[in-house]
């Protein structure tokens, strides 16, 4: 795997169209570091989009796995009359 280019942000400052080429075009990402430390990634559209989808996936299973877990609970087993559910969720006329 290629290794991520790590530049000072003034640097990008004074080639900003060529590093946003590197991204969008190249597909490139840059991380932006200050002091030894990184502080920031600039990826393309493209990369933020898939990593957009894959966080709604994770947090749908994510989700998926909890309700998974309230139904397998014993606590969660006990019936809820209908009128009841109606009147807590405000349905009644």
């Amino acid at each position: 795997m290629e290794r991520i280019e790590r530049i000072k942000p003034q640097e990008a400052k004074r080639a900003l169209t060529t590093v946003i080429n590197r991204v969008s075009l190249r597909h490139k990402p840059i991380i932006f570091v200050s002091r030894g430390k990184d502080l920031a990634a600039l990826i393309s559209m493209e990369q933020f989009r898939l990593l957009e989808k894959t966080l709604e996936a994770l947090e749908d299973r994510i989700d998926l796995e909890a309700a998974e877990q309230a139904l397998d609970d014993p606590e969660n087993q006990r019936r809820i009359p209908w009128e009841d559910l109606k009147r807590e969720l405000t349905l009644l006329d």
